[in-house]
């Protein structure tokens, strides 16, 4: 088979599911699974491709017409400069995520404290952890996460990483070590409880519904934290949390009972949306 017949076939077999990007999804399934780059691919699309690699072409366009989420077919995804895998134990990283992380290295950079300690809450994949500890490895970084999968998948990815980060599996902060953090960083579930069964099927069938249900505010799980996390933190730390768009007055309103001498400012993600909010 060459290059454009199997490019050819991936498309086909996602077209046929329904698939609405199909020829951009089929191309980046063939970026990954042969390593080299598309143009350099297309400029050699009448050659023949390895067996091995047709197979698993095929095989990832078949779960992805399936439903699976592109990131759980191929099993990997590219956050900021590194490769992390990907699987149902633990949600897929948004780009509202890199955006968070992104917020949280300029603060670090700004307030010059690369060799600081920062903690991480409910860490998934545990990205965000491994990220921040690769562009600072000088600093001390715990993640926490209730779900011993994910702190599994989390460990794996620092491993693969060289990142050395300390995993806790924790209700939040409660099995924490008693320290101060210069910053603490979380993407908690928040969508509100009733909004759950709204989302995708491609969300709702694959990914792990916990790690979405805020409760009925979708604010429950947060404020839990905000109530605990004031002893966890240095006098000049930072939170920064990933919230719902309709969080920012219940966010105000909870920094002014839980951190009455800090202030809270509400960042818009990509779409335009309230999505962030940094209490310093």
């Amino acid at each position: 088979m060459t290059i454009e017949q199997l490019l050819y076939e991936t498309v086909q077999i996602l077209e046929n599911s329904g698939n609405n990007r199909a020829q951009q999804e089929s191309e980046v399934i063939l970026k990954e699974i042969s390593g080299k780059d598309l143009s350099d691919l297309m400029a050699h699309s009448d050659e023949e491709i390895e067996s091995e690699v047709s197979s698993s072409v095929l095989e990832i366009a078949d779960k992805r017409a399936q439903g699976m989420p592109l990131s759980y077919a191929l099993g990997t995804m590219d956050f900021f400069n590194w490769k992390f895998v990907t699987d149902q134990r633990a949600l897929i990283p948004r780009p509202e995520t890199e955006l968070l992380t992104e917020e949280a290295i300029r603060y670090i950079r700004k307030n010059n404290l690369e060799q600081g300690k920062f903690l991480e809450i409910g860490t998934g994949s545990g990205i965000i952890a491994v990220t921040l500890k690769k562009y600072f490895p000088e600093a001390e970084v715990i993640a926490t996460d209730i779900s011993p999968d994910a702190l599994e998948l989390a460990e794996l990815n620092a491993s693969r990483q060289k990142a050395d980060v300390e995993f806790i599996e924790s209700d939040l902060v409660d099995e924490v070590p008693k320290t101060k953090f210069d910053l603490v960083i979380a993407n908690l579930p928040y969508v509100p409880t009733s909004t759950i069964a709204t989302v995708s099927p491609e969300i709702r069938d694959w990914e792990p519904l916990n790690a979405l249900d805020g409760g009925i505010s979708g604010f429950d799980i947060i404020e839990r934290l905000l109530s605990k996390i004031g002893p966890f933190l240095n006098d000049d730390g930072i939170i920064l949390l990933e919230v719902w768009h309709t969080h920012k007055p219940v966010i105000e309103k909870a920094v002014s009972q839980y951190f009455p001498d800090k202030e809270v400012t509400v960042l818009k993600d990509l779409t335009g949306l309230d999505r962030f909010a940094v209490i310093s």
